[in-house]
């Protein structure tokens, strides 16, 4: 009724969210070329920096000036699938479409004895893992702008045996490895005789 502003402003700690960061999920094989979405291995340097005030009066008038604004960046590791991959071709962020480059960030081919990003080895000794046999995305340092939220990531991955089909883009299915599943075994029923 006094006519200043009751809104809140969302505490920097604790704010950042995730699309999908969960242990002992099952990491993808991936054939051909196909768009994957990641799951969060790791993060570090959460930072808000301020940015200025937000200016104006509340609704009505006569309301005091908003409050702090500031941007938000980290340092994020995500995994895509079991490795090697060829490589990333488009990548999706929220509403944005790019290349790797675009983010900026790494890709981590996952071959077996990967090395750790430099970034971490320097920066997070006791968290720099290489995630062997893993196909990784590194950004350091990512700016996430005016939100404490990790945008929603999807990367077009060429995985094993891309660009061998006849599309130039997608697995040859000749060239899969066969996939044997075992037959169950039906045991007799011994009915009793009427």
């Amino acid at each position: 009724m006094s006519g200043a502003s009751n809104a809140k402003q969302q505490k920097a700690v604790g704010a950042l969210q995730f699309q999908t960061s969960q242990h002992g999920g099952v990491i993808q094989l991936v054939y051909g070329t196909t768009r994957v979405s990641p799951n969060l291995i790791d993060y570090d340097d959460f930072k808000a920096t301020p940015s200025g005030r937000q200016g104006g009066a509340g609704k009505g008038g006569g309301g005091k000036g908003g409050g702090q604004q500031y941007k938000y960046s980290s340092s994020v590791i995500m995994g895509l699938c079991q490795g090697p991959i060829v490589g990333i071709a488009t990548v999706w962020w929220d509403k944005n479409v790019g290349t790797l480059s675009s983010l900026p960030a790494a890709v981590y081919l996952g071959t077996d004895g990967q090395a750790p990003d430099p970034y971490w080895e320097t920066n997070h000794s006791t968290k720099a893992l290489g995630y062997s046999g893993t196909a990784t995305v590194v950004a350091n340092n990512f700016a996430m702008g005016d939100t404490a939220t990790l945008p929603n990531f999807s990367f077009e991955v060429q995985g094993l045996l891309s660009l061998s089909g006849t599309n130039g883009r997608d697995a040859n299915p000749a060239r899969l490895p066969p996939i044997f599943l075992p037959i169950p075994v039906m045991e007799p029923v011994s009915r009793p005789l009427i």
